[in-house]
C-alpha cells in the first residue's frame, strides 16, 4: 500500500487488531492516516492508547502530524498556539486574509471560506519506513 486510511471502529481492541495485523507486517513505505483517533484534549480516549503504543515501539514510524489544536503539529512535540501560527503562514502566502487580532476574528468559522476548524479528534498522519 502507498496510503492507508483507517476510519473504523473506535475501540482499543479494534485498533490493537489493525496495528498488529495491518501496520506491523507492512514492509514497504506508506503514509498512514487514522481518522478521529482522540476523544479528549489530552490526546486520549477511543483507540488512541493502542495506536500510541504501536507508534512508541515501532522503529519505522516517522513524521507524525495532527491538526488537533492540543497536539499540532505532532502529539510528540506540540506547539502552543499552533492553529494561530498556521493561519499566519496561510495569510503570508495569500491563502486567507490576515486575522484581526483586536476582534479575534480568527476563531470565527465564517471568517474565510478556507478557514479550518476541527473537533480536536482529528486525523493522525504518519509515515512508515
Amino acid at each position: 500500500f502507498d496510503f492507508i486510511f483507517i476510519d473504523a471502529l473506535h475501540t482499543e481492541e479494534f485498533s490493537r487488531g489493525y496495528c498488529r495485523n495491518l501496520l506491523v507486517p507492512l514492509q514497504q513505505q506508506a503514509v498512514v492516516a487514522i481518522h478521529d483517533i482522540v476523544a479528549d484534549e489530552y490526546g486520549g480516549g477511543r483507540e488512541s492508547a493502542e495506536v500510541y503504543k504501536y507508534m512508541a515501539f515501532s522503529p519505522n514510524v516517522k513524521n507524525v502530524f495532527t491538526m488537533s489544536r492540543f497536539g499540532m503539529p505532532s502529539i510528540l512535540s506540540p506547539v502552543e498556539n499552533a492553529v494561530k501560527l498556521v493561519h499566519e503562514i496561510r495569510a503570508s502566502h495569500g491563502i486567507v486574509k490576515p486575522c484581526n487580532l483586536t476582534t479575534n476574528d480568527c476563531k470565527e468559522a465564517v471568517y474565510d471560506p478556507l478557514y479550518f476548524a476541527n473537533n480536536d479528534a482529528p486525523t493522525l498522519f504518519f509515515q512508515l519506513n
